[in-house]
């Protein structure tokens, strides 16, 4: 809960101190590095169930050599990662509620009108994505995770929402300037069907 209201709180002195000091790091260079890290910060809250998952029916299996180290190594990154996963999805939220926050001060000192009909859809996908992240953000904390015990797993299908529309955002900006973005998540749904073993692999 600490956690939950420090970085809540740090997020919202980023954006106070962008409107008080409006200058080129703020409304340039911090809403892409945001951008980026937020993005980065919501792949790894996905992918770290799945390669978890994968890895621990693999070493159920007790195999040897080299491969197996290189999966223990997975499976130890992952299980950290499986205990630290509601930190990292609040975490991914906020940096791109900045992101988008710093979108708007910054669109706040331009021309409206000038904003073409791309930008509007590329505007529109990133709120709605944002808007399913924020679903997760509060009913991230213990008393929301008890009140919706029952539809906990229901709620959790936010993020991949999230990621599709945050991939639609990336789209309408340079789609091959991202395509990085879309390798991941061909390797994230093919690691969920292995998982939910619609793909044998072992």
């Amino acid at each position: 809960m600490l956690y939950y209201i420090i970085i809540t709180l740090l997020s919202i002195a980023v954006l106070v101190l962008s409107v008080v000091m409006p200058n080129d790091f703020f409304l340039h260079e911090l809403p892409r590095l945001t951008a980026n890290i937020g993005i980065a910060f919501l792949r790894v809250t996905l992918l770290v169930k799945p390669v978890f998952m994968i890895m621990t029916k693999y070493l159920a299996r007790k195999r040897s050599g080299i491969v197996k180290i290189f999966f223990n190594i997975l499976y130890t990154i992952s299980r950290r990662g499986m205990k630290w996963r509601r930190q990292l999805g609040i975490t991914s939220f906020l940096i791109i509620a900045v992101h988008a926050g710093l979108r708007i001060i910054q669109w706040m000192q331009i021309d409206f009108s000038l904003r073409t009909q791309l930008q509007t859809f590329r505007l529109l996908a990133g709120y709605i994505g944002l808007l399913m992240l924020f679903v997760g953000y509060i009913t991230s904390n213990n008393y929301s995770i008890r009140l919706f015990k029952k539809n906990r797993k229901l709620i959790q299908y936010t993020a991949y929402i999230a990621l599709i529309f945050a991939l639609l955002h990336l789209a309408f900006l340079n789609f091959w300037e991202y395509a990085q973005h879309y390798i991941i998540f061909i390797v994230y749904f093919v690691l969920k069907l292995i998982e939910k073993k619609y793909i044998k692999l072992f």
